[in-house]
């Protein structure tokens, strides 16, 4: 059985990539039963576009990361998911600032994993949504 609290402690004594910097990128919570990770980013000035909005390719990459760590802590921290193909939607130009993600397994096969993510405001409506399909790596 996994331990949340141990897995959350144990992913974010991980060493952090340079993305994740970008991101500011942070595991806060893994809820087993329903195989989701909350998590926050506060994304660098470095990943704004010409109009100061966050770039959509920072909010991909903050939706995929979300994903992604949901179905690592649902493997205990025993597998990698490099991303095979995402679909993302931007329903609203996010603040700066810091900002909630969920990222939620809905299928963990044997070699393929269907995955999901939400970036929500800071009052909770959401602001983009991604489907991802990510290849699973045991380690």
């Amino acid at each position: 059985m996994i331990d949340p609290n141990k897995t959350v402690l144990r992913f974010n004594e991980l060493p952090v990539s340079p993305a994740m910097r970008l991101l500011g990128f942070r595991l806060l919570d893994f809820h087993v039963a329903e195989q989701r990770a909350t998590c926050s980013v506060d994304i660098d000035p470095q990943l704004t576009n010409v109009m100061g909005s966050i770039h959509g390719g920072g909010i991909a990459a903050a939706l995929d990361t979300a994903a992604s760590v949901a179905a690592m802590c649902a493997s205990d921290l025993q597998a990698l998911f490099p991303t095979l193909e995402i679909k993302c939607s931007f329903l609203e130009a996010p603040p700066r600032g810091m900002l909630r993600l969920e990222g939620r397994v809905l299928k963990l096969g044997r070699s393929i994993a269907f995955l999901e993510s939400s970036l929500f405001s800071p009052s909770g409506s959401v602001l983009a949504k991604a489907n991802q399909t990510s290849k699973v790596l045991r380690l």
